[in-house]
Order: C-alpha cells, then sequence, then structure tokens
C-alpha cells in the first residue's frame, strides 16, 4: 500500500479543513503547505477518523451560511479517499490507543488526539501535519509535529 521510500506524512482533520474553507484565515497557508508538500513527493495519510471529523466540521460550516449541501460534502469525502492512503482502524489501533490512555492519562475529548497517535503509530507513520500543535505535544517523543506555519 502506498509508494516505498516515500516521506509519509499523516494529515489531521484541520489542515483539510481549514484547505477546503475559503473562509478560514489559514486557507492559503494550508493549500501552500499541502501543494510544497505534494511537491517534494510526500504521501499524505488519512484515517476514518479524520474523514468522519471533517464532515462534522464541514457539515456545521455549511449550516451557518447556507443550506447543507450532501452532495459538496460527499464529493469531498470521495475526493480525499482517492487522494491520500486511508488508514482503517483495527484491533492494534485499539490496542496502542488503550496504551496511550494509560501511559498518558488521557481522557474526554482528547482521546480522538491519541486515537489519531495510534492510528499513526499502528501503521508506522511519525509525521503528522496539524495546526493543533498543542494536542499533540505531550506525544512529541512518539511522534514529529509539523506545524502549518512552520512549513508554509
Amino acid at each position: 500500500m502506498g509508494m516505498t521510500g516515500a516521506e509519509r506524512v499523516f494529515v489531521d482533520t484541520n489542515i483539510l479543513v481549514h484547505a477546503n474553507n475559503e473562509d478560514s484565515i489559514f486557507h492559503q497557508a494550508a493549500q501552500k503547505t499541502l501543494l510544497e508538500l505534494q511537491a517534494r513527493g510526500v504521501e499524505f495519510w488519512i484515517s476514518r477518523q479524520v474523514l468522519r471529523e471533517y464532515a462534522v466540521i464541514i457539515s456545521r460550516k455549511m449550516n451557518e451560511k447556507k443550506a447543507f449541501n450532501a452532495a459538496a460534502l460527499n464529493g469531498d469525502l470521495k475526493r480525499f479517499a482517492s487522494e491520500f492512503v486511508v488508514a482503517d482502524e483495527d484491533a492494534q489501533v485499539t490496542q496502542i490507543l488503550m496504551s496511550l490512555i494509560k501511559s498518558h492519562d488521557v481522557k474526554g475529548k482528547p482521546i480522538h488526539d491519541a486515537n489519531i497517535v495510534a492510528t499513526m503509530l499502528a501503521k508506522g507513520l511519525s509525521k503528522l501535519l496539524t495546526q493543533n500543535v498543542k494536542d499533540f505535544e505531550r506525544y512529541e517523543p512518539l511522534i514529529e509535529i509539523f506545524p502549518l506555519n512552520v512549513v508554509a
């Protein structure tokens, strides 16, 4: 699955939201970052969780401005599923998640972030592109964080 030897980067949900939302103040930075990494030959990874989170955020944003557009949202999700390597959440991801919850005393909403880290570790990915650096700092020895503004 995927190219061998290519640099592999996991793309956090917020990057997809910024890149695909023209109203975001980070819109251009996110697009520029993805294009620069793509030009470098980076292989982008996401997970089923990222697709779900994107759907939640974008459908909420659509409702704020105009009628919800299911076709547009489905179009985005289809495009992501074809442009990115999509990691499935399997039993190994759950095992790693449970150990992260224990080792890092994770509770509440941050469990979503822990699950992203668990997915990355299960798939042998060490680099995360995110705009929410603070949410992932506690996992820093396990993963390398690329903050949006530094790469852009």
